[in-house]
């Protein structure tokens, strides 16, 4: 509908600004696209270490040509993807790759705990202001100070802040840096490089095993032999780093992947973290996911496990971290006393309505590397700035908060609160912002504006913008009086454009020669009117300009200008939210051990591993009474071992567990590991008391992720969990084994329980804390295991009532007792399981004889039966004339009997028949002739 005569249709444009206006934004401070940004200004310094173009072989040629002379070269491969990172290491002196399990990029010491002394804390220029960055320079430092490489290997794909944090890490170290093509990174590649490595057989058996033809079984075999020195499965990224570093020694040495100088393949951990594998993780119930209730949901949710049980934190990021905790536990004893000590001190009566109160500001911080990457981008809007506001005035309540907590002086986590949490820094954050942003405006307009009093130029355009509707109202009006014209016009900004006359159309007119006729050029139509320039037109673009585009490029730059500001306060606002982050954690680990009676562990470098009514953290919550349990293990008392003797057996390193089906024997295994696997978190545990010594890795034959695809047996995954268990182990390791060899023929099973003990017991001095449960009865009957060796016994404790039936004859204590408990009673709980009775009487029967070790006699009952069968079916396949005479003789019997009138003999007398007569008759009706049979 074309505009009345006097009036203005004043268009507003709600887009972007043109290339123009970013143009002149950019000549004016706004910065450049993101892609342009994120790439670091160091780009040529972090080039410079590379003294060889990406791809070249000839640096690792020199590597392995110095280990030839001086027997050096380490060379490390490190490879990180989806929020985890994978490493494979090669050291020339020993000749052997170590491959890392693949582990969360993360922190793994927060920022309260200090570092050790020397510690390069300006390398890499400055401080890293995402959490990505701080994680990959951290995974980066641990890596290169533990291993110390002459070259690390990484993809092209690799971030620009993990290159600078790689870079940086190797300057100290002299070290160079490599990028590889990324086409070399694969993990079935990898894995079928590890596979062709020819490895040096540990016996004269293995070695013929593996010289035997090739095939499938070669395959096969490679696959066995590998699995059971590393779980390639679980280290996809290690692997895909791995076969960038075997083809990088492959191509530098002429050789191929068999002729390699490698001797062995092993697991490689970091020092600073308990080496907890995928399957023991599995086996433990660390992480449980179950299908999602939702039938059409694809996602899983978790289940009962360690993680639900700990995470009650209120923030996204806490979850997160929880989990790389969780997935990474610290062997740091300054780290976890430290996490301790704020567990203990947010865990006290005294100060339960200030946590509840911290809980309340935490729940409200928002992901806060998120929010200053954006910023860093130069692309934050109005839901971000609102955001670190928010992060501001909840970091200042946290910091309030924690003041206010009894014995928060003595914890590192809560003094670096308050001293890190600067209430200034805060405070000009916040006001900074809300000084310079129009929220309502920002609203209405769809972009970020800003606040009248900031730029006296813009707000004078803001006055004329604001007037301008009444302005061209009044243009409009004078021009149509001055031409004398017939129809409507208009005066119309459009931003970019400028101010053009609006003419309605007239039906039958050309849009084109409205305004020809006043001299004006035509500049497009619409459906309605078409638009004209003139010389009045170019007087308001001349006096008042785009004053949209001109209110719009200085609100950038001025927004700009704000997150430069904000941007020099990244640092501090990334270790703030971590450290809110982290107090998220210890917030729910102390909720925890309120709501469940949790105590704290004692830690120290002692072999002890003591704990008193321990209780398992998750089967407490699926019975109605949990029996709690002692354990006592002292590493380093194996055989020949310089350590005093255990009284009576307690306290040895090798504790066996016997007893009953269902008896609780794997309950108080992974009750034992779980309660160790909490403190090394920096948890309180379930247990009256305990006293815990560090352990390095804890090993398991517990249970295994079955697949088909893993193309082996349970059996044989079982064994690879023990040998990768008795290769790795160290005095400091904890190993458990549960009903190990129970997937063979029983006597191969028990001979191998056996010899796995004592190749554990003598290791003397080296002998690890281990607890094995079995129902291998044959080791202790046959001696297979000897009284005499230093090992400790206990069994779980029942009482049997041979009166009951069913399960009721066996009343489970579920106590650890010591000494040994030699009977399974498998046939009670296979009865009420539902088993037929006749299947359980011969099982019961076939047990007897063995014990009695009389099983020949099943032999001779089973030809006797045969023969019995045979005998049977023989003389009822034959006919019988016996038995025919029999049933035609009882035929005749009867038929007589029936023809018998009793009614007639009866009424044939004055008394009846009598009695000499009826028994006659009843004689012949017996008795009968053989002219009757038929």
């Amino acid at each position: 509908m074309p505009p009345r005569a006097g009036r203005v249709r004043f268009a507003r444009s709600r887009a972007r600004p043109s290339s123009e206006a970013s143009s002149a934004a950019s000549a004016s401070g706004r910065p450049p696209n993101a892609a342009q940004h994120l790439l670091p200004s160091t780009a040529s310094s972090r080039l410079s270490d590379l003294d060889e173009p990406a791809g070249s072989d000839h640096g690792a040629s020199e590597l392995l040509e110095e280990d030839d002379d001086d027997d050096k070269g380490l060379l490390l491969a490190m490879y990180a993807a989806h929020g985890r990172i994978g490493a494979a290491f090669y050291d020339a002196p020993q000749r052997k790759l170590l491959l890392l399990e693949d582990a969360p990029e993360l922190g793994l010491a927060p920022s309260h705990v200090p570092r050790e002394p020397g510690a390069d804390e300006s390398a890499g220029g400055s401080t890293a202001s995402t959490a990505d960055d701080a994680r990959a320079k951290e995974v980066a430092e641990m890596l290169i100070e533990q291993l110390k490489p002459d070259c690390v290997f990484v993809p092209s794909k690799t971030s620009p802040a993990s290159l600078d944090a790689i870079t940086a890490a190797l300057r100290g170290a002299g070290g160079k840096l490599e990028v590889r093509p990324g086409n070399e990174w694969g993990y079935l590649a990898g894995k079928g490089r590890i596979h062709a490595l020819h490895l040096p057989a540990s016996n004269a058996e293995e070695a013929d095993a593996m010289h035997a033809p090739g095939g499938a079984d070669t395959e096969l075999r490679d696959a066995l032999r590998v699995g059971s020195l590393v779980s390639l499965e679980t280290m996809k990224l290690s692997t895909g780093a791995a076969n960038s570093l075997l083809l990088h020694l492959t191509r530098a040495s002429g050789l191929g992947d068999a002729a390699l100088p490698i001797t062995s393949v092993e697991m490689l951990s970091l020092d600073e973290c308990v080496s907890v594998d995928a399957d023991s993780r599995l086996g433990l119930g660390v992480f449980y996911e179950e299908a999602h209730a939702t039938l059409h949901s694809s996602r899983g949710k978790e289940g009962l496990s360690i993680y639900t049980l700990l995470n009650q934190t209120v923030t996204l990021m806490g979850r997160h971290m929880l989990r790389r905790w969780l997935l990474l536990p610290s062997r740091s004893l300054p780290l976890l006393n430290a996490r301790l000590d704020a567990v203990e001190c947010l865990s006290a009566p005294i100060n339960s309505n200030t946590t509840a109160a911290l809980r309340t500001c935490l729940g409200g911080v928002p992901i806060v590397p998120k929010l200053v990457l954006r910023v860093r981008k130069g692309d934050a809007d109005t839901g971000v700035l609102k955001r670190i506001v928010t992060f501001c005035q909840a970091a200042r309540n946290v910091r309030g908060d924690v003041r206010t907590l009894e014995g928060a002086e003595s914890v590192p986590l809560l003094r670096k609160i308050q001293d890190s949490f600067s209430a200034r820094a805060f405070v000009k954050l916040s006001d900074g912002v809300l000084d310079v942003i129009n929220w309502d405006e920002s609203e209405e307009q769809r972009r970020t504006c800003v606040q009248p009093g900031i730029d006296s130029e813009l707000d004078d355009w803001k006055r004329a913008y604001a007037a301008l509707p009444t302005t061209l109202s009044q243009i409009a009006s004078t021009l149509a009086a001055k031409l004398e014209l017939d129809v409507a016009i208009s005066i119309v900004y459009f931003p970019q454009l400028g101010y053009l006359h609006a003419v309605p159309l007239v039906e039958g007119e050309d849009a084109e020669l409205a305004g020809e006729r006043y001299g004006w050029q035509f500049q497009f139509a619409s459906e309605v009117a078409g638009y004209w320039r003139s010389d009045e037109s170019r007087h308001l673009d001349h006096h008042f300009g785009d004053l949209h585009s001109l209110i719009a490029e200085r609100e950038i730059e001025i927004v700009h200008r704000l997150q430069e500001e904000i941007s020099e306060y990244a640092p501090f606002l990334v270790q703030c939210h971590t450290l809110c982050t982290e107090l998220d954690c210890l917030l729910s680990f102390a909720a925890t051990a309120k709501q469940y009676d949790y105590v704290r562990p004692e830690l120290d470098l002692s072999p002890h591993l003591m704990t008193r009514d321990g209780r398992h953290p998750l089967q407490e919550f699926c019975v109605d009474q949990f029996v709690p349990n002692d354990t006592l293990l002292i590493a380093g008392r194996g055989i020949g071992s310089t350590a005093e003797p255990a009284a009576e057996g307690v306290g040895a390193s090798l504790a066996i567990v016997t007893g009953a089906n269902a008896g609780g024997k794997s309950v108080y295994l992974k009750q034992v590991a779980l309660i160790v696997f909490l403190a090394q978190v920096g948890s309180f545990v379930p247990a009256a008391s305990a006293r815990i010594g560090l352990v390095d890795k804890i090993l398991t034959r517990v249970q295994a992720a079955e697949s088909v695809g893993r193309l082996q047996s349970s059996f044989t995954l079982d064994m690879g969990q023990v040998s990768r268990a008795l290769r790795s182990a160290t005095p400091r390791s904890l190993i458990l084994l549960d009903e190990m060899g129970k997937g063979t023929l029983a006597s191969d099973g028990a001979a191998l329980f056996a010899a796995t003990c004592l190749d554990l017991l003598e290791r003397g001095d080296s002998c690890p804390r281990t607890l094995a449960a079995t129902h291998f009865h044959d080791v202790f009957h046959h001696r297979f295991l000897p009284a005499s060796l230093p090992y400790a016994t206990a069994h779980m404790a029942l009482i049997i009532d041979d009166t009951a039936s069913g399960l009721d004859q066996l009343t489970y204590l579920y106590k650890v007792t010591p000494g040994l408990a030699l009977q399974s009673h498998a046939s009670i709980c296979a009865r009420a399981a539902g088993l037929p009775a006749h299947v359980i009487e011969r099982a019961n029967y076939v047990t007897q004889l063995a014990a009695k070790h009389d099983l020949a006699r099943l032999a001779l009952e089973d030809a006797q039966s045969s023969d019995e069968e045979e005998e049977g079916a023989a003389r009822s396949a034959r006919p019988s004339r016996t038995s025919s005479r029999s049933v035609r003789k009882a035929e005749a019997v009867a038929r007589r009997f029936v023809e018998w009138d009793l009614e007639t003999e009866s009424a044939g007398g004055d008394g009846g028949a009598s009695r000499e007569t009826t028994l006659a008759k009843l004689r012949q009706v017996l008795g009968g002739s053989d002219d009757d049979d038929i």
